[in-house]
């Protein structure tokens, strides 16, 4: 049967039994009862019986059109069924959280666990059905502080990432995929392989390429989260995008290199760390107005 005609005849009381019991087992049941109870307690809009007897009166009497009294009963609970289901739809919508670049944003998870999305970075999740569907979707790169005890899956394009009660970052972008454990353990999945991060490590994927291991002591966040930009094994091309990300702005690269980039460089000061980048690729920087270009 029709999920529309479901509803409406639930609406309508005339469900049967089994109908009505394999309904409230769905897991969706909770929620379309709140929202039809918030429905029915709405008022109807109070009107001015006299003002509108005389407008009736005023005009010239038509043939009625006689409908059906089951046509409608049916036509009001057509008419209900389009209010429920644009309310439930609402209602049911993801929750969408996003940085713009240059910027950072914290917010909580229905279990109250901690996420913060760094710049150019976008994660969703289903707040209404968190308890039977525990799953952050993320675009970009993310450190989630989660709460004792809980447990999510973290998925993105490129690989997935289990989680319970732990500290870790998450950054997905391009064709890379990193994760870092700062307290706890993750499960890593990446091509149907699974890695068990423990604190301090981490590892680096990449497509078509062997997964590379990383060892970072002494940290209780990542990088990014404390005013700096942290870069393992990049490419040239990878370096610009995360400083445009970073400041918000738009740099053209004329030049070319296969040299790797593994190192720091400063969020707060946007020269110092364009310095960094050309004395590491042998570049000058061109500023024209609001333009960055970067050439040999």
């Amino acid at each position: 049967m029709d999920q529309d005609t479901l509803l409406a005849r639930w609406l309508a009381g005339e469900l049967s039994e089994n109908e009505l019991k394999e309904l409230e087992q769905s897991p969706e049941f909770p929620t379309l009862s709140r929202i039809k109870d918030n429905f029915e307690t709405l008022h109807k809009p109070r009107f001015d019986s006299g003002s509108i007897l005389t407008e009736v009166l005023s005009h010239e009497k038509k043939p009625t059109k006689i409908v059906p009294l089951y046509a409608r009963r049916w036509l009001q609970i057509a008419a209900a069924v389009v209010v429920f289901i644009g309310l439930a739809v609402t209602f049911l919508m993801p929750t969408h959280e996003s940085a713009d670049n240059g910027k950072t944003l914290t917010f909580h998870l229905p279990d109250n666990s901690e996420v913060v999305l760094n710049s150019a970075s976008k994660a969703d999740f289903s707040s209404w059905n968190w308890n039977s569907k525990r799953e952050v979707n993320l675009e970009g790169e993310a450190y989630f502080k989660v709460a004792k005890g809980k447990k999510f899956t973290v998925d993105t394009d490129l690989g997935q990432v289990m989680v319970i009660g732990t500290q870790f970052n998450v950054k997905s972008r391009g064709n890379r995929f990193q994760v870092v454990c700062f307290e706890g353990k993750v499960l890593v999945r990446f091509d149907a392989e699974e890695w068990l991060l423990t604190p301090g490590h981490g590892m680096n994927f990449e497509k078509g390429k062997q997964p590379q291991k990383m060892h970072i002591p002494d940290l209780s966040q990542p990088e990014w989260m404390s005013g700096e930009i942290a870069l393992y094994l990049e490419t040239l091309p990878e370096v610009v995008a995360e400083i445009e990300r970073k400041y918000d702005v738009e740099i053209d690269l004329k030049g070319e290199s296969e040299q790797l980039f593994t190192g720091f460089l400063p969020a707060d000061n946007l020269d110092a760390a364009l310095k960094a980048v050309c004395l590491t690729y042998h570049l000058q920087v061109e500023k024209s107005g609001n333009s960055i270009i970067l050439k040999p």
